[in-house]
């Protein structure tokens, strides 16, 4: 009755804890990314330090720095972009008109496609409405969830400062809550997992800056039309893992050959040859993916995108790090130390073939070669597993 009374305590309590997760989910994100933020930012900081400078001042330059670069390209990007966004606009009203004008003039396969598609009025009402002052509900709708994001992410970096200045504080109220034997093993666990997943962060952060950078410029040297709202496209799926090159390409790829065929032919390669430099030239300098499961990775994405859709995608290889470092950790709790002779087993095996060995001495006959070099053998390797220190999560 005692042991039901504890498994019933220990589902409601596992019950609740999801529930108030759940209820206070945006705290708990913004808690993650908070620690994700300070994870990434966290070595330059330490280099900088390790230089000479105080902790304020690097924390000033890489956060400032950030803010300043990320800032002044976002106020770049959205003036080329809503003039590209509103060109589009304007070529797909005129496109539209043009389909629905000539294509019931053309061949069966276009009458086809006309007489399926709405006319010019119903389309636009059904864009803005019937009463272009329905659309300021939605204008205003965008403009709170922009300023709501932007105080997310404001809070974000600050609670990364925080932790960053407070670490030794935090992972000591964190390590508070585990049993003190297990405490040295969950520290060097918890700090494997920040500075993977930091890494990760960070390069995937100097990819996505480049990405945007390079295709823009190479875009708008190609010829290819609305070179910013393709770049902030690569730029963004590249964030994507596996799928990011492919999602990249198609517009790329459609665009192009809309504004001739070798245009389009020139930015694909092009797109190829920028994805290729980041992922064989740029990421090994920042983190290491061939360390990590792939099957992992698309397993958590399955999961994820199931859960959270696009933002599941962007969430899976973080995640999915963090998974396989726990994992191998609690594996590698559950092997005993093995340092010269102490572990009871091995010191039992030796025995045995000592005893093994004596009675063959006793008997007085001389055993057989294959006798001989099978024990041989067997204390070989008993010695070398005692000589041989493996390291244990309990120490």
């Amino acid at each position: 009755m005692r042991r039901l009374a504890w498994f019933t305590s220990i589902i409601w309590g596992t019950l609740a804890v999801l529930f108030l997760l759940w209820e206070f989910r945006s705290a708990v994100w913004i808690f993650l990314f908070s620690l994700a933020a300070a994870a990434t930012f966290r070595p330059p900081i330490k280099q900088l330090t390790e230089r000479g400078l105080s902790l304020s001042i690097a924390l000033l330059l890489v956060y400032g720095s950030l803010v300043l670069v990320v800032g002044g390209l976002l106020i770049v990007v959205s003036f080329n972009l809503l003039t590209e966004l509103q060109d589009l606009a304007n070529q797909f009203a005129i496109g539209y008109e043009h389909m629905v004008v000539v294509w019931p003039e053309g061949t069966l396969l276009q009458q086809a496609i006309t007489a399926r598609l709405p006319t010019s009025d119903t389309l636009y009402d059904s864009i803005i409405g019937e009463n272009s002052l329905s659309t300021l509900p939605s204008v205003l709708e965008i403009s709170t969830n922009v300023a709501e994001n932007l105080t997310y992410l404001i809070v974000i970096l600050f609670l990364g400062i925080y932790w960053t200045v407070d670490q030794v504080r935090f992972e000591r109220l964190l390590l508070s809550l585990i049993p003190a034997e297990n405490r040295a093993p969950a520290r060097e666990m918890w700090r494997q997992i920040e500075t993977n997943v930091g890494s990760y962060l960070r390069s995937e952060l100097v990819q996505s800056l480049l990405a945007g950078l390079l295709l823009g410029l190479g875009y708008w040297l190609i010829g290819l039309q609305y070179p910013t709202l393709l770049a902030l496209i690569g730029a963004v799926v590249w964030l994507i893992p596996l799928m990011g090159v492919l999602l990249a390409l198609i517009p790329v790829i459609i665009l192009g050959v809309i504004s001739g065929l070798w245009v389009g032919l020139t930015a694909g390669l092009y797109t190829m040859l920028v994805f290729w430099l980041l992922e064989y030239v740029i990421e090994p300098r920042f983190f290491d993916r061939r360390r990590f499961s792939s099957l992992l990775l698309v397993l958590v994405m399955l999961a994820l995108v199931d859960a959270f859709g696009l933002a599941g995608l962007l969430l899976a290889p973080p995640l999915a790090v963090t998974i396989q470092i726990t994992f191998t950790w609690l594996i590698q709790k559950r092997i005993p130390a093995m340092t010269g002779k102490t572990i009871p087993e091995l010191v039992d095996l030796q025995d045995r073939v000592s005893t093994i060995e004596t009675k063959l001495a006793a008997n007085g006959a001389e055993p057989s070669p294959r006798v001989v070099s099978m024990l041989e053998r067997l204390k070989k390797l008993l010695n070398e597993a005692a000589d041989t220190p493996v390291a244990s999560a309990s120490e």
